[in-house]
């Protein structure tokens, strides 16, 4: 299983889970949301949906209606890994060096 995004913080209507292996569920209260899941709403004229899914990060997700959102790494604020960032001067230098456009 994909790492834990969020979870359902509240939840009025319907809303549909399908998890990255293609399985789906109803989702309720306090269900964990994975990265790859799709979190969608019902079409159901009968009341208003919506759902609140709180991130790792602490940011909220609001959803309404019958909106569809997928839940990937995109939507939670994660600092660059140590290999996504240069950590000292040598490595600076080299990248300038090795991206130099000669005049």
């Amino acid at each position: 299983m994909s790492a834990k995004i969020g979870r359902v913080a509240s939840i009025s209507g319907v809303f549909n889970i399908q998890r990255a292996d293609g399985s789906t569920s109803e989702i309720s209260q306090d269900n964990e949301i994975y990265i790859g899941d799709t979190v969608s709403g019902t079409k159901d004229g009968s009341n208003l949906n919506s759902i609140v899914i709180t991130l790792v990060d602490g940011d909220d997700i609001v959803m309404l209606g019958d909106e569809s959102q997928l839940f990937d790494s995109s939507l939670v604020d994660e600092p660059f890994a140590e290999n996504e960032t240069i950590t000292d001067s040598e490595s600076m230098q080299t990248v300038i060096d090795e991206n130099s456009i000669d005049a």
